[in-house]
């Protein structure tokens, strides 16, 4: 699993994205207020080398309105620091493989790219060619026993805890999977008899 390189060309001419069995990664920005899809980043290389697209960072915009560049929360040294690259985007697809390795550890290299493609999220902006889109965990990891068809509801954030004079936070719940489901939804804390679902 390789980083497609940060020149914003053909990642067929950049080594190690073109040799023939890597899964080579893309590069996407953030989402927030005004852009609900993501595109690819500024520098990520793309084209038919491309097989996927992950979380690389995009530091020269803030898109989630905190603040801060949008980068990604990097280990350098013996700090942390926010970063932008292929090579930000590609630990996430190899995370996500090894989780799939270890639900499946018979699965081999073409199986892994198979189940990360065929999962992966079309909504991104990429007209260049970044793969079949956006990488999946949730949608991978429910493809694993073979029952996409089945419901598969997530949250996101899936724990949250809303402090002292805040008054809303959101949390938007999504059924990636094909069949329709009944969820429930459990509140904690003193005050839960405030709390109010829009």
């Amino acid at each position: 699993i390789v980083a497609a390189g940060n020149d914003d060309i053909d990642a067929a001419e950049f080594t190690p994205a073109n040799a023939p069995d890597a899964i080579t990664v893309a590069a996407h920005g953030n989402t927030g207020p005004g852009r609900a899809t993501p595109r690819k980043a500024s520098y990520s290389n793309f084209g038919d080398k491309v097989d996927i697209a992950a979380p690389g960072g995009e530091q020269g915009e803030d898109i989630d309105g905190d603040g801060q560049g949008d980068g990604v929360l990097s280990t350098v040294d013996e700090f942390v620091t926010f970063y932008q690259g292929t090579s930000m985007a590609s630990p996430h697809v190899a995370g996500i493989a090894m989780l799939l390795k270890s639900l499946d550890p018979q699965m081999n290299q073409e199986e892994a790219r198979q189940l990360l493609t065929s999962t992966a999220s079309a909504d991104l902006d990429c007209p260049e060619g970044c793969g079949a889109g956006r990488v999946s965990a949730a949608r991978a990891v429910h493809a694993v026993g073979g029952d996409l068809d089945g419901p598969f509801v997530i949250a996101s954030p899936s724990f949250i805890r809303v402090g002292r004079g805040q008054t809303e936070t959101p949390v938007i719940f999504k059924n990636i999977g094909a069949a329709a489901t009944l969820g429930e939804l459990d509140v904690g804390g003193a005050n839960r008899s405030d709390f109010k679902l829009d």
